[in-house]
C-alpha cells in the first residue's frame, strides 16, 4: 500500500525533528509519510542543511542514505551544505559531507568559498584543515574584492588573524571600494583588534574611493572606543572630510550621537 503524501503540518515536523536532532522521530515520519526530500522551509533552507547546520551527523547520514541532495543549495545565497558546514559547524561535520563526495570546491552567492566562510566564523580548525589538504586560497576575492585576510579584518578574533599572516596574506590588501583592514576593524568596537593591525604594519591612512577614513566609518558604527583610540594615538585627522563633503562630526550629528560629538569637539572637530 501506497504510503500517503505529507502535509504541511509533517513538514514542520520533519523540520522540528532534524533540527533537534530526532532521529528517529525522523525514521517514523519518513516512513509513515511520502516526503520531497528536497523541500524548503521558511528560510529556503533543506532538511540536510537544517541538520548540518546544527552538526546533526546521524541524521545527516539518514538523510543522505534516503536520497537528499548533498549539493543542494539555499537559493538565497547558493549555500551548499558544506559550505554551510564550514561556517556554522565543526570540522568533524565539515568532513564527513567531504567523505561522502561534497565539492569542496563549491562557492556561494559571493563567490566566497569554504575557507572563506572558514574565515568569516573564526573556526581556526576548519582553515588549518583546509590548508593542509591545499584547498585554499589566501588571495582568492570575492564579488566584493575581499580576501580571506579583509574578511578576517572585521573580525574580533586575533589568533585568525596571526593565523593568515603566518601563512603568507597580504595585509595591505583592499577590497573594491579600496576599503583596508585598519577601516573595517574601525567598525568594530574592538581596540586590540586596532592595536595588532598597527602593531603588524597595517597603514591607518589608506583612504575609501569615497575618501573615507577610518575615524569616519567608526562614526558610522558609533563605535566610541575606536575613535578614542584612533584620536588618541593621531592616527587620523579629525576634520577630513569625504567626497561629499562629510566630517566625522557631521557624522555624529547625523546618529545624534552625543558621546561621540563630544569626543571629536574635544579633539578639535569644526
Amino acid at each position: 500500500m501506497a504510503k500517503p503524501p505529507a502535509k504541511n503540518e509533517d513538514y514542520d515536523d520533519l523540520f522540528r525533528a532534524c533540527a533537534e536532532r530526532k532521529l528517529e522521530k525522523v525514521k517514523q515520519l519518513m516512513t509513515s509519510r511520502t516526503f520531497d526530500i528536497e523541500k524548503r522551509n521558511i528560510k529556503d533552507e533543506t532538511l540536510l542543511l537544517v541538520a548540518t547546520m546544527r552538526d546533526h551527523v546521524d541524521v545527516m547520514q539518514f538523510l543522505l542514505e534516503n536520497g537528499a541532495d548533498i549539493e543542494g543549495k539555499c537559493t538565497n545565497y547558493q549555500q551548499t551544505p558544506l559550505l554551510a558546514a564550514a561556517y556554522f559547524s565543526n570540522l568533524q561535520t565539515f568532513q564527513f559531507l567531504e567523505s561522502r563526495g561534497a565539492n569542496i570546491d563549491a562557492v556561494d552567492n559571493m563567490n566566497g568559498d569554504a575557507f572563506m566562510r572558514a574565515v568569516d566564523s573564526s573556526n581556526l580548525e576548519l582553515m588549518k584543515y583546509l590548508v593542509s589538504t591545499g584547498k585554499f586560497n589566501l588571495e582568492r576575492r570575492n564579488s566584493n574584492g575581499k580576501t580571506p585576510w579583509i574578511k578576517a579584518a572585521a573580525k574580533t578574533s586575533i589568533e585568525v588573524k596571526k593565523y593568515l599572516v603566518e601563512l603568507g596574506a597580504n595585509i595591505h590588501a583592499t577590497d573594491k571600494y579600496n576599503l583596508g583592514a585598519m577601516t573595517l576593524a574601525a567598525r568594530r568596537s574592538d581596540v586590540a583588534n586596532c592595536k595588532y593591525l598597527l602593531e603588524i604594519g597595517v597603514s591607518h591612512k589608506v583612504l575609501s574611493y569615497d575618501r573615507e577614513t577610518p575615524l569616519h566609518h567608526a562614526c558610522y558604527c558609533n563605535n566610541l572606543d575606536t575613535a578614542r583610540f584612533l584620536l588618541e594615538n593621531g592616527l587620523v585627522d579629525v576634520n577630513a572630510k569625504t567626497k561629499r563633503g562629510l566630517t566625522a562630526l557631521d557624522i555624529a550629528w547625523r546618529k545624534h550621537n552625543t558621546d561621540l560629538k563630544t569626543l571629536l569637539l574635544r579633539f578639535g572637530a569644526k
